[in-house]
């Protein structure tokens, strides 16, 4: 499997990503005679913030399109659709501006397009009427001022309390009133949060039959600039951590609890931090049980005699 270009470090502080999709990116201005030559392959993500293309020949810029930047977000109905595609399966975005990154493969400055462009995604093999309405509802959220994006990182429990004292206000940005509805700061947390309910750890991935489950719960790994969330399953004898995206290279890292070198309490964001060192696997993060108020920092060393 060929390795992506694409890293949570491409996304904003805070910003999550949710799933992608395989798809095919074409300009707007393509015919039914060109649209082999421009359509361009890759992976289509869809972050809380942006929408992220990912071609599969390295040497096109990685597409960052943020939806805040986004004019309008809809299915294409032009009549070169059911020409190129049986099953009408192409998403349109106009945007004003947009981000080309890692151009020929090179590390450089991102290029910040200040032009306004429409792009086509024809997906593969998901359906438009799947992916767009959750798009479209990042969309709504991305409109808001960003005192009021700064709350979505609240507990669903306090935005609510916010809808309910008070469901909207006018506020004034850059000299024009505008009403701002506070439905919109519980969107994210609210597809984040029905996301992640519907996800329980996979015990397919259990490398011993016997084990028996002592905990389990949401969590995430930390990493430096870097929050990823997923599933924590505590056995008798593993640590095991299912992330909810497939950006990691692995979907499930497992830790043998005989391999715990220390333990130490530490702070992360304010937050209480267990520090644990490992043995094995040259990796370092940070895993956070949500349902505990704890950060665990696993620092995962190389294997070396104790």
């Amino acid at each position: 499997m060929e390795k992506e270009r694409f890293s949570l470090l491409l996304l904003e502080p805070g910003e999550i990503y949710f799933e992608d999709f395989s798809a095919f990116m074409f300009p707007a201005d393509t015919n039914i005679h060109d649209f082999e030559r421009k359509r361009v392959i890759g992976r289509l993500k869809m972050c809380s913030k942006s929408i992220v293309f990912d071609p599969k020949d390295i040497n096109k810029p990685i597409v960052k399109i943020s939806l805040k930047e986004c004019i309008d977000i809809c299915e294409w109905n032009n009549p070169l659709i059911s020409k190129i595609s049986s099953n009408r399966n192409v998403i349109c975005v106009d945007c004003k501006q947009y981000v080309d990154i890692l151009e020929g493969n090179i590390l450089a400055p991102y290029k910040f397009k200040g032009v306004k462009q429409k792009f086509l995604f024809l997906l593969n093999y998901a359906l438009v009427d799947d992916c767009l309405p959750q798009i479209l509802q990042l969309h709504r959220a991305s409109s808001l001022a960003a005192a009021e994006q700064s709350s979505m990182g609240l507990s669903i429990d306090k935005m609510l309390c916010i809808v309910l004292r008070n469901t909207c206000r006018v506020v004034e940005i850059d000299g024009h009133k505008k009403e701002i509805d506070y439905m919109y700061p519980i969107y994210i947390a609210a597809i984040v949060y029905s996301r992640q309910s519907r996800v329980s750890f996979d015990t397919l991935w259990l490398e011993d039959l016997y084990e028996k489950v002592v905990l389990e719960t949401q969590g995430s790994k930390i990493t430096p600039l870097v929050v990823n969330p997923g599933r924590i399953l505590l056995t008798s004898s593993r640590l095991y951590f299912q992330p909810y995206n497939n950006i990691e290279p692995y979907p499930v890292l497992k830790i043998r609890l005989q391999d715990i070198r220390m333990i130490i309490k530490r702070r992360f964001l304010l937050r209480h931090v267990v520090r644990g060192e490992f043995r094995q696997l040259p990796v370092n993060f940070k895993v956070h049980l949500a349902s505990y108020g704890i950060t665990l920092n696993v620092v995962l060393l190389p294997t070396c005699s104790v």
